[in-house]
């Protein structure tokens, strides 16, 4: 027995003089191994990839919470090309920009995602060649991961004074929103170059008409709200004056457009000098509509060779999604 517990006394010295002098070093091994892991070091970002077929080359992807942006390069002897799919991690995604009339142009589509997710695109394009006009059929794929939604430099150049809710929801959803009323030509505009042109006018019609024209024909971003009583914006050819309250305009689902995902009612207008528009330019998009009177109270218009073109008549703040949804688009250049 007296010699069974010297041999059970010497394996514990051993052990404990094992610990005693490696101990110090695992402890620090464990140390080290848990800042690697806090760094990141054994879980290696993602670089966001994207592959296309011939005569296309795809440049560059980036995803975020809202939407996922792809650009594109053709090469010469396409006459005409479209997206005409979208999928994103096996979801039906509508793509927008759709038409490629660039030789370097952008498509995506609206979506949410988490930051820091991984994400795969694929989307099917249509094109027809120049020689021979023959419409052919390719596909192509991004992944990655979801980055922080992009911060969309906004340049107000109308608000009516003492009504800045629409600024500071654009500043509270994390745009740089900066306010200049003293704009008055496009020179002016370049000097900021920014994403988006806006006037936010709340219950009243923008007056800079003109210059928002420019601006869209020059290929700016144009963001446009207020009660356009005089129809002299770009995307409306008519309006009535009306005084029918509209406490709650809807998405116009009827053309299935990517301004209409993820939102189901927004805020409408009121007043005995509110104007409802009655028609729109060929071409442009019903967004959202006051469905009791069929008035057009959010309108989107791209057109090939010029910029983009949102007009949000009703006076109310609308989803946060909706103003997430417009402001991806917009900042397309």
């Amino acid at each position: 027995m007296k010699l069974y517990n010297k041999f059970i006394g010497k394996k514990s010295q051993t052990a404990m003089e094992f610990l005693m002098t490696y101990g110090w070093a695992i402890l620090i091994v464990l140390i080290v191994l848990a800042v690697l892991f806090a760094f990141g070091v054994f879980n290696p970002s993602t670089p966001n990839t994207c592959q296309v077929d011939l005569p296309f080359v795809c440049k560059d992807a980036v995803a975020d919470e809202n939407s996922i942006i792809i650009k594109i390069a053709k090469t010469g002897g396409i006459a005409s090309a479209i997206v005409t799919n979208m999928e994103v991690n096996s979801q039906n995604c509508n793509p927008f920009s759709i038409n490629l009339d660039k030789m370097e142009d952008y498509f995506g589509c609206i979506i949410t995602l988490d930051k820091g997710d991984k994400f795969t695109a694929r989307f099917t394009l249509d094109y027809t060649g120049k020689s021979g006009g023959l419409s052919h059929t390719i596909t192509g794929e991004s992944s990655g991961k979801v980055e922080n939604l992009r911060k969309s430099k906004i340049l107000v150049i109308e608000e009516q004074s003492g009504y800045n809710s629409w600024r500071n929801k654009l500043t509270t959803l994390g745009y740089e929103v900066i306010l200049d009323t003293g704009v008055t030509t496009k020179a002016q505009v370049d000097n900021y170059d920014p994403d988006i042109v806006a006037c936010l006018k709340s219950f009243w019609g923008c007056s800079k008409t003109a210059l928002y024209k420019d601006l869209y024909d020059n290929g700016y971003s144009v963001f446009t709200q207020g009660n356009d009583n005089a129809n002299v914006l770009y995307p409306i050819i008519s309006s009535i004056g009306t005084s029918n309250n509209i406490p709650t305009i809807y998405p116009d689902n009827i053309m299935n457009h990517p301004l209409t995902i993820g939102w189901t009612s927004a805020s409408g207008s009121g007043g005995d000098s509110r104007n409802g528009i009655t028609a729109i330019r060929n071409g442009a998009y019903s967004i959202a509509k006051d469905i009791t009177n069929n008035y057009y109270e959010g309108i989107y218009l791209e057109e090939i060779g010029k910029g983009k073109w949102y007009h949000h008549q009703a006076s109310g703040l609308p989803p946060d999604k909706l103003l997430k949804n417009v402001i991806s688009i917009l900042s397309l250049n």
